[in-house]
């Protein structure tokens, strides 16, 4: 949930998938790519994804 709040704060819509949706210990983030994006968006979002996860040690 902590990984979503970080990216929601930084201007990225995900959505956190966990249990019970999915296995318990294996939650997951959820995002769109859509045509609508521009490069500069996605290449901004990569380097949110990027930070994201050298703040929460999974990169």
């Amino acid at each position: 949930m902590e990984f979503g709040q970080y990216l929601s704060s930084n201007g990225i819509f995900a959505q956190p998938i966990r249990y019970p949706t999915v296995e318990l210990g294996s939650a997951r983030i959820r995002i769109s790519v859509t045509s609508w994006l521009t490069e500069d968006i996605i290449a901004r979002s990569l380097d949110v994804f990027e930070k994201a996860g050298k703040k929460f040690g999974i990169t």
